[in-house]
Order: C-alpha cells, then structure tokens, then sequence
C-alpha cells in the first residue's frame, strides 16, 4: 500500500501500456484507482485505530466514503507533500517508511479561530501545600543537628 499511496504500481505486460499512457482520460482513470485505494486504506486504518472491527455495508459503507471523499489530501510523494502543506490543505495523510518500517503520518489543522483550553490548574490549596512542603524539607531534613530526630 505504500506504492499506491507514492503513486506507483509493479508494471507487467497487462499494465504497462496502460501505465505508460499520456492519454487524458487514462490519465484521470489512473488518479480515480489511486485515490480509491488510499482512500479505502484511509477508512481502514481510521476504523482499526478507533476499535471499530465492524465492516460497514450497503448505505453506512457509502455515507462513510462519501464522507471522508474529498476531505483529505492523502499522498506520499515528497514535493506534493510539501506544496500541499504550503497550500494550508486541513488534512493530509501518507505512509512513510523509515528503517524498514512503515508508519502512517497524518497532518490536522484546525480552523482559523481561536480555541480556549486549559492544560492544568493550579488551584490555591496546591500551591500552599508545595509550598508547606518544601518549607518542611529545608528546615527539618537538612538540619544536620542530632535533636532533629527528638521532635
């Protein structure tokens, strides 16, 4: 799956002519069977990673192709990569191979508006307790007196 999502096929006597050609029609036929592919790839991986084992059938399969259909620049090549990060596309997905090993690598931006969101808080109570804390650790384990243990 990673040729497909490269663009590239294993060519053989039944697929070169086709692969080769520069006729425009075969050439959009060529880009439909590529992006089916990773497009499908795409739902699976998603569905894996998700839990989900259910294969979807009939009208849920359709509604689900349809709607991850367009929303996602799904390529591997590096310059069209590149340009699409450039272009600020949403949502990329490719397959790098890295020693040996494939990984699949997706990109999400957001929208352009402001999200409000806290990682942590520090509540009063906290502080104070840290703060009690190391207070009881400097003046009572670092006292090199003998009577610290009388207390």
């Amino acid at each position: 799956m990673a040729n497909i999502f490269n663009n590239k096929v294993a060519k053989n006597l039944d697929t070169r002519e086709f692969l080769n050609s520069t006729d425009l029609d075969a050439l959009r036929l060529k880009n439909e069977i590529f992006y089916s592919a990773k497009l499908a790839l795409h739902v699976c991986i998603d569905k894996f990673i998700m839990y989900d084992l259910e294969i979807p059938k009939g009208q849920e399969l359709f509604d689900l192709i349809q709607s991850e259909d367009g929303g996602w620049f799904l390529g591997g090549e590096e310059f069209m990569w590149n340009s699409a990060i450039e272009r600020g596309l949403p949502k990329l997905e490719r397959i790098i191979r890295k020693n040996d090993q494939y990984f699949i690598h997706q990109l999400k931006y957001g929208k352009s508006e402001e999200s409000k969101f806290s990682v942590f808080q520090f509540r009063r109570e906290v502080v104070r307790a840290i703060w009690a804390n190391l207070n009881m650790e400097l003046l009572y384990y670092t006292n090199a007196n003998d009577e610290r243990f009388s207390i």
